[in-house]
């Protein structure tokens, strides 16, 4: 079948399955599922349950952490500094905010250079503050540091630009979206 002006379709005899966009998704009573989206969001939050809060710059409340998102960031993209600036708002309501770093240039690039300073910094939140604020700090690149390990799972995880805002259901957000509505698609609000 082929949607009129859109993408073709294919789907069981009974119309309880269907491909679309390589997806299969299951119809119901309750409406359409992605299974295979469902199995990428538990893949994700497994993947990123692998990886130690000590290696991901992290915000948190300063009363109850009500939920949490992960970020894949990098310092040199308009709309990661954007919602930098809205961490706080997060906070306020309960959400941590867990950075990992995603340079869009590749690990060679000034932008990775950027985030190791921030990750092998004394004070890693000032610092990835001040940097994506337009501050311009001495490089500082440490031997342990994550960077190139979490592009790496950026790249497994489908991470193809950033900000990418994963929630702790495992679901990917690409883009940037208002702290008002990450928190109402937490169920926050």
């Amino acid at each position: 079948m082929q949607v009129i002006n859109g993408p073709l379709l294919y789907a069981t005899e009974d119309g309880g399955y269907f491909f679309l966009n390589g997806d299969l998704h299951q119809v119901s009573e309750a409406g359409a599922v992605n299974l295979t989206e469902e199995r990428r969001s538990l893949a994700r939050k497994e993947q990123l349950a692998a990886v130690s809060l000590e290696d991901m710059v992290v915000f948190s409340p300063k009363g109850e952490t009500r939920d949490y998102v992960s970020v894949f960031t990098d310092v040199t993209c308009f709309y990661c500094q954007k919602l930098h600036r809205e961490v706080d708002q997060l906070n306020a309501k309960g959400v941590e905010v867990r950075y990992l770093a995603f340079p869009r240039g590749g690990i060679n690039s000034d932008g990775a250079k950027k985030l190791a300073t921030a990750w092998c910094a004394d004070d890693q939140q000032t610092t990835l503050t001040e940097l994506k604020a337009g501050v311009d700090l001495p490089v500082n690149d440490c031997a342990d540091s994550p960077i190139a390990a979490q592009y790496q799972l950026g790249q497994e995880m489908g991470v193809s630009g950033t900000p990418a805002i994963i929630t702790s259901s495992g679901m990917m957000i690409p883009g940037y979206r208002p702290a008002a509505d990450l928190i109402v698609a937490l169920g926050l609000d």
